[in-house]
């Protein structure tokens, strides 16, 4: 998301109207510019990352050209380039991308026939801004992600379903590269999403990361606390083989509305990583009561949706969908969960672990209680009204 207009431009101008610089040489119209959706087998992916790393990448979030095809090239995304259409240039299919945006589409809920438009990333090659391709692709995503999901919304529009699920989500689920849109990017960027239709709310939401190799993860840590939550008949461990319709039961019961957080559960079995869930177990009737996913796996499904892992490092691991029955909260299990999970990736050779998208002002200070500390933040979430 590195379209960074002038902060001079009012409400009313467009980022058509600064192209009258001096700098630039093309008419702002959009015949000068040819959107289409990206092709993985014809189009040169090495064009488009070159505009991730002249943008994106100079702003301090690098990825490899490997993780970001993969993460673009999937069953549940869309992405459009824009290339010059100027007679003087090179065929369609060689010329150069000068930018390009990113869809994806998700379940509005666990089981819904609700889709949930997310926008993901867009980005225009610093010698092309100011010239309306930003905008071109801004426009083309909007009415792709608004021919998904208007048929899958019930009538009247104006009175279901719910508000959120009338609106497109600035960032993505899975895969996510961004939860919302990078704070380090700047008010200049979200000053262009909001007048394009854009309206952001007051909260916000952060990435952690700690070390744990080394002397960096204590012996102590943690232990007290799952004592005493042993003591009073919590117990931590593996998922447990013949327990996963009862997990995914949970999961359903408890976390239904978070879009994408169920469906993970039964992909990673399926795959082969029930490994990476780890559960609070009632020690009395031996049932479910809070599950984690702590992957070390680069290969699982939970990390192949993720961006960021590979950045931090090659074995950095992940702790995401961090959950607990309703009955069993405010008692620490939740954070025991934690304890145990980080233990469970540092005995796995991880040497760091991540934990994405955690929700501010709600889970504040949650996670730095278990040695984590403040990696990125975002704006969340801002939402585009599609009726």
């Amino acid at each position: 998301m590195s379209i960074q207009p002038p902060p001079s431009l009012s409400q009313s101008q467009t980022e058509d109207e600064s192209s009258k610089s001096p700098s630039s040489s093309l008419p702002p119209s959009s015949s000068s510019w040819t959107i289409s959706p990206w092709n993985p087998s014809v189009d040169d992916f090495s064009s488009l990352f070159a505009v991730w790393e002249s943008t994106l990448s100079t702003t301090g979030w690098s990825l490899p050209e490997s993780k970001l095809l993969s993460l673009l090239d999937v069953s549940n995304g869309t992405t459009f380039i824009a290339r010059s259409s100027s007679p003087s240039s090179s065929s369609s299919s060689s010329s150069p991308i000068l930018g390009f945006a990113t869809t994806y589409t998700t379940a509005a809920s666990s089981g819904s026939s609700i889709i949930k438009g997310l926008f993901a990333l867009i980005a225009v090659l610093p010698s092309h801004q100011h010239r309306g391709i930003g905008t071109l692709l801004h426009e083309t995503a909007i009415t792709h992600l608004r021919q998904i999901v208007l048929p899958t919304l019930p009538l009247p529009h104006d009175q279901e379903p719910s508000a959120s699920k009338k609106s497109l989500q600035l960032g993505s689920i899975f895969p996510r590269v961004f939860p919302g849109l990078p704070k380090n990017l700047g008010e200049d960027v979200k000053g262009w999403f909001e007048r394009r239709g854009w309206s952001f709310g007051a909260g916000e939401s952060i990435d952690l990361y700690r070390r744990v190799d080394g002397e960096s993860l204590r012996e102590e840590e943690g232990k007290e606390l799952i004592k005493r939550l042993e003591s009073q008949g919590v117990r931590y461990g593996p998922m447990e083989v013949g327990k996963e319709e009862e997990l995914f039961a949970f999961q359903e019961k408890e976390f239904s509305t978070y879009a994408g957080w169920p469906e993970m559960f039964p992909q990673l079995v399926a795959s082969g990583h029930i490994d990476d869930i780890l559960c609070a177990y009632d020690v009395e009737s031996g049932k479910i009561i809070g599950a984690i996913i702590a992957s070390s796996d680069p290969s699982s499904p939970i990390q192949l949706g993720l961006a960021w892992p590979v950045t931090l490092g090659k074995q950095c691991g992940t702790i995401s969908c961090v959950g607990v029955g309703s009955a069993s909260r405010t008692k620490g299990t939740g954070l025991g969960m934690v304890f145990a999970a980080t233990r469970y990736l540092a005995e796995r050779g991880c040497d760091g672990i991540l934990i994405d998208w955690v929700a501010l002002p709600g889970m504040k200070g949650f996670y730095e209680r278990a040695g984590y500390k403040e990696w990125r933040r975002y704006e969340n979430e801002a939402v585009y009204n599609v009726c």
